[in-house]
């Protein structure tokens, strides 16, 4: 109980991911979370994250949602929304489709859902970028 009666005295941020299937959302995350790297792809639905993390001398809990960019899920995702503190706005550096989606479908969709919120762009893949 004592380990986590910490959690209730720090700030929370909530962030979460989107972008199209199989951009890196869920391998950034669990090299963020658990400082390794996934050896195969396994399509997520839906999954959540918990990391305490210092900044300059202050604790922060951070909440991870890991989304689906499947359009199966399309009604599925907006749930994770509220209270979102910032959205990671994920695309492939090497599939130039990912970067139209990301234009037209996924920066539109959180602004329609969670106007204000802040939204941090990120292009994955860069270690494997193709010539």
């Amino acid at each position: 109980m004592a380990a986590n009666s910490s959690r209730y005295h720090m700030a929370t941020l909530k962030i979460v991911l989107v972008g199209s299937e199989a951009v890196g959302k869920t391998s950034l995350l669990i090299r963020f979370h658990q400082n390794t790297f996934p050896s195969l792809y396994v399509p997520t639905v839906f999954d959540s994250y918990w990391k305490e993390v210092s900044v300059d001398g202050n604790e922060y809990g951070l909440l991870l949602w890991d989304n689906s960019g499947n359009d199966d899920y399309i009604r599925l995702r907006p749930l994770s929304y509220p209270q979102t503190d910032v959205f990671l706005v994920c695309f492939d550096i090497n599939n130039r489709e990912s970067f139209v989606q990301l234009q037209n479908t996924w920066l539109p969709e959180v602004k329609r859902y969670q106007h204000g919120t802040p939204i941090i762009i990120v292009g994955n893949k860069m270690d494997i970028r193709s010539e």
